[in-house]
This record gives structure tokens, sequence and C-alpha cells, in this order.
């Protein structure tokens, strides 16, 4: 389990966010999404304390349980 992970700056040449990438990272509370990005996956951020997450507009695809029981979750 991620326990020390609190915030992330993804580089930005990153075009996907995989499936369980962060999952129970359960200290995650901030992450920088780049433009770059076009696709997350399920999962992704599953766990975590992310309190509000910015998609860049080029995200074509959001599958449901991209956060998954992260009940800190306020705005996206």
């Amino acid at each position: 389990m991620c326990t020390a992970l609190k915030d992330i700056n993804l580089p930005e040449t990153l075009k996907t966010i995989d499936y369980y990438a962060f999952r129970n990272c359960t200290q995650l509370t901030s992450i920088d999404i780049p433009d770059s990005v076009t696709l997350i996956n399920d999962w992704a951020f599953s766990h975590t304390a992310l309190t509000e997450v910015e998609i860049p507009a080029g995200v074509t695809k959001i599958p449901a349980r991209v956060f998954n029981l992260c009940e800190k979750l306020t705005s996206v």
C-alpha cells in the first residue's frame, strides 16, 4: 500500500494513466494531470484522499470506477 505519497506532478509527456496507477495511495491529496493525458483507466485513483481533481479537456475516456472509494472527493 502506498501511504507516503501526498502530491504528484505527472510528466507533460504522459498520455495514459494506467489501471490502479495510484490505487490505495491513502494520503494522496493532490495531483496535477497534464494536458497531454487523453485516457484515465479504471481504478487509477481508487481509495485515495483526493478532494478535487481537474481533468484536462483532451481526456476522452473516464471510466466510472476511476475514483472508486474516494470519500473526500468533492469536485472533478
